[in-house]
């Protein structure tokens, strides 16, 4: 009896020592993913154009449609995000610790391998593998042409030739995958259309020699120093010519005909600057107005929109322009060329 009694206390002593030893080797354990040495983990990103509703020399430039298939992009990620100083300040992330330049395929995830060693997407500053942990990125378009100081924010110039994009802060991880990333229209499209009154106006004005739009000549994006933050995008003064020309001229004629297009930064109204080789530089403006005739208020409300700017030339040396808002992912992506 006694023996059994033993027998029983014994027992249950293992049993415990069995227990505080799996707890203490579960308590050692972690969720993190041990990779091999020298493997390449991968992040899957797919994309989206949005709030579609190529310029002046070449529109091949202008990302027209709202299919991703083809398009490339550059991607700047970062693991940091939302850290504060020990004052509490919270400091804006990083998104230089490495770049992809993406050609994205529709439908499909995009494979980007943190460490490119052997890989087709190969990055300009790999960094340690993101396994368990947070990667922040934002995508901008084209993949030319971005500067940034510290990586905090990014600036492009405007010169009337060149679409910009731009898709938002999106978070992945290697378990929580990337939502989609969204690119939208940073700038306003502009196509120019000229007619004359009759045989006499064209004769007083002669050929046009100049049309430009006065816009800002570049746009720097602020990304978000917090989690879930959104980045500010703020355009620079208006004091640029844009030229929907590119120095060439332009013989009017009685019938509508084309005068070119340019991309420019997005404004409420239109200021116009136009010149023949018979009269001297006028300025007029123009005042847009949105699908339902509404005057816009806004200069947002103009941001990934086409307009086509109608220019009327009379006999009384007078100049009239009227305005319509298209889609602009109706449009042919054909202006002729250089």
């Amino acid at each position: 009896m006694l023996n059994c009694k033993v027998f029983g206390i014994m027992k249950s002593f293992i049993y415990q020592l069995t227990y505080v030893a799996l707890a203490l080797l579960l308590a050692a354990c972690d969720k993190s993913v041990e990779l091999p040495k020298g493997s390449s983990p991968e992040i899957m990103l797919s994309a989206d154009v949005v709030s579609m509703d190529r310029t002046r020399a070449t529109e091949a430039n202008v990302y027209t449609g709202t299919s991703t298939a083809g398009m490339e992009a550059t991607v700047w990620f970062s693991r940091r995000c939302g850290v504060y100083e020990d004052n509490g300040t919270p400091t804006a992330p990083t998104f230089l610790p490495f770049r992809a330049n993406i050609k994205y395929d529709s439908g499909n995830p995009t494979t980007v391998y943190v460490n490119p060693e052997n890989k087709s997407q190969a990055l300009t500053y790999p960094i340690n593998d993101p396994v368990n942990n947070n990667v922040y990125c934002v995508g901008l378009y084209p993949q030319s042409g971005w500067s940034s100081a510290d990586g905090t924010s990014a600036t492009h110039p405007i010169d009337g030739s060149v679409d910009l994009m731009f898709a938002d802060q999106i978070v992945g991880s290697w378990e929580a995958p990337f939502t989609t990333q969204q690119y939208k229209h940073l700038l306003t499209w502009v196509k120019f259309e000229a007619e004359a009154s009759d045989i006499k106006a064209i004769d007083d004005w002669g050929a046009v020699t100049k049309v430009t739009v006065v816009s800002s000549n570049g746009v720097t994006i602020t990304f978000p120093a917090t989690d879930g933050g959104e980045s500010t995008i703020a355009y620079s003064a208006l004091t640029a010519d844009i030229d929907a020309l590119g120095g060439s001229t332009m013989p009017l004629s009685i019938n509508l005909q084309s005068l070119g297009s340019l991309l420019c930064a997005p404004s409420s109204t239109m200021k116009l600057k136009i010149a023949t080789e018979n009269v001297a530089e006028k300025e007029i403006e123009v005042a847009l107005k949105d699908e339902n005739g509404n005057l816009i208020t806004s200069a947002e409300q103009t941001a990934g929109k086409l307009f086509i700017i109608n220019i009327y030339f009379n006999k009384f040396n007078h100049i009239e322009a009227s305005c319509n808002l298209v889609p602009w992912n109706e449009q042919n992506v054909d202006l002729g060329g250089e």
